[in-house]
């Protein structure tokens, strides 16, 4: 069996120092938890920032500062900085065809403007439409190819967010299609209100991703969450690639386990039956 790798998103989406304490906020804390993650073993971090009252943000001077913080770490990691933010839709009460303000529904490009300008190895994507929690969290076949054609051309590697077992669907027909590229990198997102469960049901039915490189993440329920960030599996270079990043013309130091030994770790996922 290969080493467990491990990737860390310190924050999470929607999480803030109200829910717990221990909750980065600042870019500086940030940043600190992420590097504190991968002193402990963690091989990538997953990015989310937070305006200074705790709530998510999609301002790119924000990830600049987290990012410009870990390449100055001098570690040895992979960075994944996520889309979703932008994505989520409440339409008015009095007008239910216009966004409510307490929403961040915004366009591909301004939910991209990050990945394109820091151009990290990894950024999430979000394939589908579906529910998350009271809010609708909104990605048409439209947004997702506009915000695909800006990550592909940016030179990073999307990792597919899936929450639904029909979200495959979407998935392998844009990589038929050539919007994103084969084989695909999946995430499992079990456990969110409202969307697949996170059991061993829920993962089975989701576990078929046609071909590519799957992973999965699960909501821990309020009673069960410690400091400890949430595990997954990745590997220490994503297929093909390395751990060479560039940033504003720096690039992060090389891995000191070879590509070829460390993709070994990644599982390919056979195509489905169906």
């Amino acid at each position: 069996m290969g080493p467990t790798i491990i990737t860390c998103a310190v924050t999470g989406s929607s999480t803030n120092y109200r829910t717990n304490p221990a909750v980065p906020i600042t870019p500086e804390q940030i940043a600190t938890s992420s590097i504190e993650a991968v002193q402990a073993g963690a091989a990538m971090v997953h990015i989310h920032v937070r305006e200074p009252s705790g709530a998510p943000s999609g301002d790119v001077s924000l990830y600049a500062e987290v990012f410009d913080r870990l390449a100055a770490s001098g570690l040895d990691m992979i960075v994944n900085l996520t889309t979703g933010w932008g994505a989520r839709f409440v339409p008015s009460p009095d007008a239910v065809r216009t966004a409510d303000p307490s929403c961040n529904f915004t366009t591909p490009a301004e939910r991209t403007r990050h990945i394109t300008e820091l151009r990290p190895e990894v950024c999430s994507l979000d394939i589908a439409t579906f529910n998350f929690g009271n809010d609708a969290f909104i990605n048409t076949p439209a947004i997702v190819r506009e915000m695909s054609a800006s990550i592909v051309e940016a030179g990073v590697l999307p990792e597919i967010e899936v929450f639904e077992v029909g979200h495959l669907r979407l998935a392998r027909h844009l990589i038929e299609q050539g919007v994103l590229r084969p084989p695909g990198h999946f995430q499992f997102c079990l456990g969110i209100d409202w969307a697949m469960p996170a059991t061993a049901a829920g993962g089975a039915a989701a576990s078929r991703p046609s071909g590519g490189c799957a992973r999965a993440s699960g909501r821990i329920p309020p009673r069960n969450r410690r400091r400890a960030p949430r595990p997954t599996c990745w590997p220490r270079s994503p297929p093909g690639g390395s751990t060479t990043a560039p940033w504003r013309g720096r690039r992060w130091p090389t891995s000191p386990t070879p590509a070829s030994t460390a993709t070994s770790a990644v599982s390919t996922v056979p195509p489905a039956s169906t």
